[in-house]
């Protein structure tokens, strides 16, 4: 399998970069280098707005827009798309009226979403967690349901609302897929402290997956920047270290994996992208898109090089095959 790295472009949200990854661990890599493609409905009035990157697996891209009800699955290898169904839900959210005299007023925010393989099922699977702000008669509350649609069907379904919490500044980024769940950091109420939602994609159940013991370095504010996946386990992306769950929802195989080196706090891991089989690690590294950039972490040499690709907006890992996101 081709293994791609895959980057949207800020300016023009509907055009995509792609690069092999065997040539970046070769260093040979540059923005000359890139195969330019395009997203097959970039003329259409729906996607004026743009589309963002959700998530990749066996082939197939999640895109979505998470201002509003678009969300499109695409295998560009075989230049195949599909639209899913509205979320009908969030064109009612934003509506301001009246009612009996009472001003009710419901302030629309935004949709997060989910991308992955239900093994039960044997299906793909994307799910849209929408968080809305309600105001009404003076009394403050947020909602979250969620929905999930299931490959080959046509609508969505709604399943129990997300567990109590609310999504703080990494709230634009998408859940994590990994072992048949999707993974969110979020932020509890009335708290800094973060945790992790996990979403069961089989069984279609929530539970919280505890961080690790971080020992004495516990104690002091280290903030975690990113969740993200390392050989199909679940990482933790705080400071300068990665922390690696080597069995999934078992907090005692909690591992730490590596501290990058030559970091500091205004370049710190923002995501984990790929190891490659002897040990060269894929690391986007600075505040999300704005003066991040692309290096190279060899974990067995503990050494860092920075790589001439230019970070202009979303990317991720997209390996090649021939699944037709149709159903």
């Amino acid at each position: 399998m081709n293994h791609n790295l895959i980057q949207q472009s800020k300016n023009n949200p509907l055009y995509f970069s792609l690069y092999h990854l065997r040539t970046i661990f070769n260093g040979c890599t540059d923005d000359d280098d890139a195969t330019e493609i395009t997203f097959p409905l970039h003329g259409e009035n729906c996607f004026t707005n743009g589309i963002l990157i959700v998530s990749s697996y066996d082939g197939i891209l999640c895109l979505a827009w998470p201002y509003g009800e678009i969300a499109v699955l695409w295998n560009p290898s075989i230049r195949k798309y599909n639209i899913l169904p509205p979320l009908e839900e969030n064109q009612r959210f934003r509506n301001t009226y009246v009612h009996r005299n009472t001003y009710v007023h419901t302030v629309y925010g935004y949709t997060v979403y989910g991308f992955g393989y239900d093994n039960i099922m044997d299906n793909y699977k994307v799910v849209a967690v929408t968080f809305y702000n309600c105001n009404s008669s003076g009394i403050f509350k947020t909602q979250t349901p969620v929905k999930v649609h299931t490959f080959g069907t046509t609508s969505w379904r709604l399943i129990d609302e997300f567990p109590s919490g609310s999504f703080g500044e990494f709230s634009v980024r998408p859940g994590k897929f990994v072992s048949g769940t999707i993974n969110w950091l979020v932020f509890k109420h009335d708290s800094t402290l973060c945790s992790i939602v996990s979403l069961d994609l089989g069984r279609e159940s929530y539970q919280e997956i505890l961080q690790p013991d971080y020992g004495e370095e516990g104690v002091k504010m280290v903030r975690i920047s990113n969740l993200a996946v390392l050989r199909d386990c679940l990482c933790i992306l705080r400071g300068r270290d990665i922390w690696l769950m080597k069995e999934y929802g078992n907090r005692d195989s909690w591992t730490k994996f590596a501290t990058v080196p030559h970091l500091d706090s205004y370049n710190y891991l923002n995501d984990l992208l790929y190891i490659s089989e002897d040990g060269q690690v894929l690391l986007q590294i600075g505040t999300p898109v704005l003066y991040s950039k692309l290096m190279v972490y060899d974990s067995i040499n503990d050494t860092l090089k920075s790589l001439d690709i230019k970070i202009h907006w979303r990317l991720l890992i997209y390996v090649e095959s021939l699944i037709s996101p149709c159903s």
